[in-house]
């Protein structure tokens, strides 16, 4: 199955059956890869994705922005990005817009990058 973002996150070639043939640490053309390709963008946006129902949901904002840190890095998000992104919301009128700003921003976060 040719894929370029399986390339560039480490698919072994599969010359042999050992698994130190894939590589596991992170790479600047990971982090380019998801700030910048195609196929992030695609489910980013995609309108029966995670970004989607959320904004289409009846959830509060606080708890939008929550389930979006838990859906992405596994973790309630401080106070402090909840204030942050609290105020993307209050300063668009597009909520979907918004939640996809978010869930992208989140994506190309140092600690998701690194840890996911």
């Amino acid at each position: 199955l040719p894929s370029h973002f399986f390339d560039v996150f480490g698919r072994p070639s599969r010359l042999t059956v050992c698994s130190c043939e894939r590589g596991v640490e992170p790479s600047i053309a990971q982090a380019l890869h998801l700030m910048n390709s195609a196929e992030t963008m695609d489910k980013v946006m995609n309108r029966r994705g995670r970004a989607a129902e959320l904004a289409n949901s009846s959830l509060t904002v606080d708890d939008m922005i929550t389930e979006l840190y838990l859906t992405t890095l596994t973790r309630f998000p401080s106070e402090q990005e909840l204030v942050l992104m609290r105020s993307a919301f209050e300063e668009s009128k597009d909520r979907h817009e918004v939640t996809e700003d978010i869930l992208w921003t989140l994506l190309n976060t140092r600690e998701f990058v690194f840890n996911h």
